[in-house]
């Protein structure tokens, strides 16, 4: 028995008329039938009506749908080859030659590929021209055409109206291999108003827009005993399904906007992927994730730079899924730069990904030029030159007016949101502009008051400024967010770790106004993030894997040099593990030794662990702050820090400050990325804790030991 299955192809072009295996296209377009892919020999025909610059043979499985312009077609690039005896040309890897038939208006062309011996032969009405390519090696070719004509697939014997060469060629429908899935086509929401900007460029072939329609045939597979499923395309004005683009990071965070990111996480993960345990690479990923190892692929690398470069599907949530899933698990395998591209493109939102796009074709084409005008500027400031920076600003004038007219680089600018605020009220009138941009889609423009700057510096300005308020030590002894620290630069926290979140016991009255604030950090970064801009705050890489809800050991508290309050903490956690498959013989003469200090503390003070426990207890730093008693009674009494009591009183501040009087934080922090960011903050954990930091505070990471390292 002989199953029949629809055939799907992808046209690329913009007007066609379409009926069954038919089609008339008023533009240059290129249509491919992926699903007959074949290894073997196989043979089909062209009907053509009427043509126009054709170019008609066959496709790789590599051939790129998403071209550079609208005319790039079949033949074009090294995984294409094609015919064109309009032109009487040959394709492959752009003209390539001479073909010896000339085509009338209507004509039928047959194309028959012997792929075991390389070789592409192609016929005009019947008449074979000597083999046109030969020596081709690749997995397997399927029909494809370009050109602006209306012609007609034949792929069945009994449409034939000449012929193969000889009896050994048959129809793709009878050799067709079973077939990849196809990528999902590029959707544009019905509410995006850029769309009309990108179609406007399209139809002056200037960007690289896809419309995908629809053409289907009844073909007989001789090897399938089933009707083959084929996932349906979205074709223009089709009803859509509700768009689920929000979700794309949607594995990565809970609904809470909490990491997922655990053993079963991975497992999960890697087994969606098809990577499972029993698999070699699915077993040397997960040994990867669990040592934390910073390997690079340069395949995979490879992979996601082509992927990168092409524009609609980055701006369209078209990314293959490995690409997220494995990114976000593993960012270590891609190239950075590629993350941030990807990042820019998928965590905020269509208009915020095009505009992007857009800088950076700007920034390509006019940087050189963009830069000497602003030199002119301050070259005339500097010399108090006021005709020649009147002359300056005029410059720049035209020439931002010539980007803005330039319908190759520039679509369109978004919305701004003015915001005037005040600088002696900053860090309540940022968090209230947080608040306000939830619900807005357009980019914020700060002007302060009595002040008349404005434009993008003034901006970063206030993300500065607020970045300033957040370490300033009074206000931090009011809403301790960060960890105390015993040296201060001024009125400003200062530490060699950088800022760590201040861990607060359940009961502290401070806490609600504590994640108050974190949760509009947290708003702000995403903002900041959203439209480049950055908050330059400290952080350390703790905070950052904290974010991620990586698990931190005890080597993350706070170091001897830190500048922090809780060094003691961290030194008896050292001595701690010093101590570990000792005698007490031996153990005891290590806490006596008077140069407990300086090993441990860096201390130039003489002293000994006994020394230095005989007024330490069960409390944050060792000497002051909340309880870490496990015991809520208050009655009961603050055990003393002891020899024997050490690694308790390590395991019980490492719980607090890393763990228990953080965790709602922390959480806090989340919950403001995501609530600007959706589902797609998710998008952030493509990097590390480190790139995170540069990205998002360009100051990078304060850390400079171990913790620093991911």
């Amino acid at each position: 028995m002989f199953a029949k299955v629809k055939l799907q192809r992808l046209l690329r072009g913009k007007d066609a008329r379409v009926d069954g295996c038919s089609w008339v296209s008023s533009s240059w377009t290129t249509v491919g039938l992926p699903e007959l892919s074949s290894s073997s020999k196989v043979y089909y025909e062209l009907h053509i009506q009427s043509h126009d610059t054709p170019q008609i043979g066959w496709a790789s499985e590599k051939f790129r749908f998403f071209g550079d312009t609208w005319l790039y077609g079949v033949g074009d690039d090294l995984e294409s080859w094609g015919v064109d005896g309009a032109r009487q040309k040959i394709w492959h890897g752009g003209e390539a030659g001479t073909f010896p038939s000339s085509w009338s208006k209507e004509v039928v062309v047959g194309c028959a590929a012997d792929l075991p011996s390389g070789t592409l032969q192609f016929s005009t009405n019947g008449v074979w021209a000597p083999p046109t390519f030969t020596g081709v090696q690749c997995a397997s070719l399927y029909p494809a055409v370009s050109g602006q004509m209306s012609a007609s697939f034949k792929i069945r014997p009994e449409e034939w109206q000449y012929g193969p060469p000889d009896s050994s060629y048959k129809s793709p429908a009878a050799c067709a291999q079973c077939p990849q899935p196809l990528s999902s086509p590029i959707r544009f929401p019905d509410d995006w108003v850029l769309a009309k900007g990108l179609q406007h460029l399209a139809e002056r072939q200037k960007v690289d827009l896809l419309t995908t329609l629809q053409l289907q045939c009844t073909a007989v597979l001789s090897e399938l005993q089933h009707e083959r499923p084929i996932k349906a395309c979205f074709l223009p004005g089709q009803a859509q399904n509700q768009d689920a683009s929000d979700e794309l990071f949607g594995f990565v965070l809970d609904a809470d906007g909490q990491p997922r990111a655990s053993e079963e996480w991975v497992a999960e993960t890697l087994d969606t992927l098809g990577l499972t345990v029993s698999t070699a690479a699915g077993a040397a990923l997960r040994l990867l994730w669990q040592a934390e190892a910073d390997v690079q692929s340069t395949r995979l690398s490879a992979k996601l730079q082509d992927l990168c470069s092409h524009q609609v599907t980055l701006v369209s949530d078209s990314m293959p899924s490995w690409v997220l899933r494995l990114g976000t698990m593993m960012p270590q395998l891609f190239d950075r730069h590629c993350r941030e591209v990807l990042l820019r493109s998928s965590a905020f939102g269509l208009p915020f990904a095009v505009h992007d796009r857009q800088i950076r074709e700007v920034n390509r084409r006019y940087s050189e030029v963009m830069k000497a005008a602003e030199g002119r500027v301050a070259q005339a400031k500097n010399l108090g030159d006021q005709r020649a920076l009147s002359q300056a600003y005029e410059h720049l004038f035209e020439l931002t007016k010539q980007i803005s007219q330039d319908p190759e680089v520039w679509i369109g600018s978004l919305t701004s949101e003015l915001a005037k605020v005040d600088r002696e009220r900053i860090w309540d009138q940022a968090a209230a502009l947080a608040e306000c941009c939830l619900s807005s889609s357009g980019v914020v423009e700060i002007q302060f008051k009595d002040e008349t700057g404005f434009g993008r510096g003034v901006t970063q300005g206030f993300f500065s400024d607020v970045a300033k308020e957040l370490q300033r030590s009074s206000n931090n002894s009011e809403v301790p967010m960060w960890a105390q620290c015993l040296e201060s630069e001024g009125e400003f926290l200062r530490s060699r770790r950088g800022l760590i979140v201040q861990p607060l016991a359940a009961d502290d009255p401070r806490l609600p106004e504590v994640l108050a604030r974190f949760r509009a950090l947290g708003r702000l970064l995403a903002l900041a993030l959203r439209e480049s801009f950055v908050v330059p705050l400290p952080l350390g890489a703790t905070v950052l894997r904290q974010l991620r809800g990586e698990k931190v050991g005890s080597e993350h508290l706070p170091q001897p040099g830190d500048g922090l309050a809780g060094e003691f903490v961290g030194a008896c956690a050292a001595f701690a593990a010093d101590l570990k498959g000792l005698s007490q013989e031996e153990r005891q003469k290590l806490a006596e030794d008077g140069g407990w200090s300086g090993r441990y503390l860096a201390s130039e003070t003489m002293g000994s662990f006994n020394d230095w426990t005989c007024n330490a207890e069960f409390v944050a730093t060792g000497f002051s702050g909340p309880s870490l008693g496990t015991s809520s009674s208050s009655s009961e009494p603050i055990r003393s820090v002891t020899l024997e009591s050490l690694e308790e009183f390590v395991e019980a501040a490492a719980s607090f400050w890393l763990e228990t009087g953080v965790r709602e934080q922390v959480r806090s922090l989340r919950r403001g990325l995501h609530d600007v960011l959706g589902s797609r903050a998710g998008a952030l954990w493509l990097f590390s804790p480190l790139e995170f930091g540069a990205l998002a505070s360009e100051c990078g990471l304060k850390d400079l030991g171990p913790v620093a390292v991911l």
